[in-house]
């Protein structure tokens, strides 16, 4: 009984304070959203889980995969045989003229993926995914944990104190599973000295592609600084994976997913204050009359961003720092650079920036710079949840995402000059 007694405190964080307070939140997060999902089925069936991947998997699993995506030369989503088939599978939606559209602009292989989900209702479905989410979540504090030598436990539960991971779990998006769990255990792979297979691993982005760029950019770092495996392995990887959309549920399928996503980038709106990707950000800011006009000079000024990212990656790869250094920087770096890169990235996926995060904590060496990236990370921290606290119990006019953006911008800026100074010394 008291070995029993001994583990259970340790478990809990009992002799650290804030090791216990996140223990707490973790176990209320689980319990909230169970709760949640028998409390409030009408507001869970808009979660993207159910509305998208579920009445996804449905149409594939009952053999129906042509409805995925609207008919060519269609001008809205509203009325497709997909917005039709999610009120008729989910009840509690809004009739289709009252309600925004069902949509679904992911692959045709992530749709196969969730096809044996959507074989249980909808409640155990969107139950059994969050489970799912939970143990990949679980995973990748396991891996950073062997990575920096820390307790997994620990890891987790201050995982789910990071919010952005909390709304991925509650509305059931893909980030935890398909973007955390790649992007960690291809890291891992990488510590290991496999970066071929790492390569690989990380190609599984292709599913959440918002995450692609943090390891784009680690693996052109690695490429221009003559590194080409892990590269290499990505290419392959994705090479694989593209027949593999293309070859699950025919080539005309295939072809109905990109007609699907250029249709979306003219037609559909995200809220606003969900939206927190710069360039989106700055061209929603302008005249309707200029936006399009100003796509090309504000992509243009992210694609010189992550040029400019890639560059001070290959001189801290040639640096004089110990690898475990080199990685660990490399990857806050690239982490901190997404939000201002992607346009269609939304608040939920700044979860990417939780395994740079949690290794901005534990940076090998150089103990000045490690307090400063803490530092830099905790009020980076601070910021974002505090922006889900605003949007998600005050009034979602109240947040507004620019600033969010504007800090994002400057967080990356800092990084970039600390890592800069740190490779001039080295």
């Amino acid at each position: 009984m008291r070995n029993w007694l001994k583990q259970a405190i340790l478990f809990l964080g009992i002799t650290e304070p804030f090791g216990l307070m996140a223990r707490i939140w973790g176990i209320t997060v689980i319990v909230l959203l169970v709760s949640i999902d028998f409390a409030m089925p009408q507001l869970m069936e808009r979660s993207d889980y159910l509305e998208a991947f579920y009445v996804a998997g449905h149409l594939v699993a009952t053999g129906h995969a042509s409805a995925l995506y609207p008919p060519s030369g269609i001008q809205s989503f509203a009325g497709t045989p997909f917005d039709i088939h999610a009120h008729e599978l989910l009840k509690h939606l809004d009739s289709p003229a009252g309600a925004l559209a069902a949509i679904y602009m992911y692959s045709p292989l992530n749709a196969c993926l969730f096809a044996p989900l959507s074989l249980l209702s909808p409640l155990v479905s969107l139950l059994w995914w969050q489970g799912i989410s939970l143990i990949a979540l679980a995973c990748c504090a396991k891996l950073l944990a062997r990575i920096l030598d820390v307790k997994a436990s620990s890891l987790f539960f201050v995982s789910l104190m990071f919010l952005p991971v909390f709304h991925t779990l509650l509305i059931g998006q893909l980030g935890i599973v398909f973007g955390l769990l790649p992007i960690t255990y291809g890291y891992f792979l990488l510590h290991k000295g496999k970066p071929f297979l790492a390569g690989l691993i990380w190609s599984m982005l292709l599913l959440k592609p918002q995450f692609l760029v943090v390891i784009l950019v680690f693996a052109l770092s690695l490429a221009v600084a003559r590194h080409h495996q892990c590269l290499i392995g990505i290419l392959g990887g994705v090479i694989l994976l593209a027949t593999l959309n293309i070859i699950c549920l025919g080539p005309k399928v295939a072809l109905g997913w990109l007609s699907c996503m250029k249709l979306a980038e003219t037609t559909y709106q995200f809220p606003y204050y969900l939206l927190v990707g710069l360039p989106s950000i700055v061209v929603m800011l302008l005249p309707l009359s200029v936006r399009l006009m100003a796509k090309l000079p504000v992509y243009g000024a992210a694609f010189a961003l992550g040029a400019n990212a890639i560059w001070q990656g290959r001189k801290l790869l040639l640096s004089g720092l110990t690898q475990d250094a080199k990685f660990s920087l490399l990857m806050v770096l690239s982490s901190s650079l997404a939000p201002l890169v992607v346009p269609h990235f939304l608040f939920y996926d700044l979860s990417c920036l939780l395994p740079a995060g949690i290794i901005a904590y534990h940076l090998p060496g150089e103990g000045g710079l490690r307090k400063k990236l803490s530092v830099l990370a905790s009020v980076t921290w601070l910021c974002i949840n505090a922006y889900f606290l605003l949007f998600f119990f005050a009034k979602s006019n109240w947040a507004h995402p620019w600033f969010l953006s504007c800090m994002l911008l400057v967080v990356h800026g800092l990084v970039s000059v600390a890592i800069l100074k740190l490779g001039t010394k080295h």
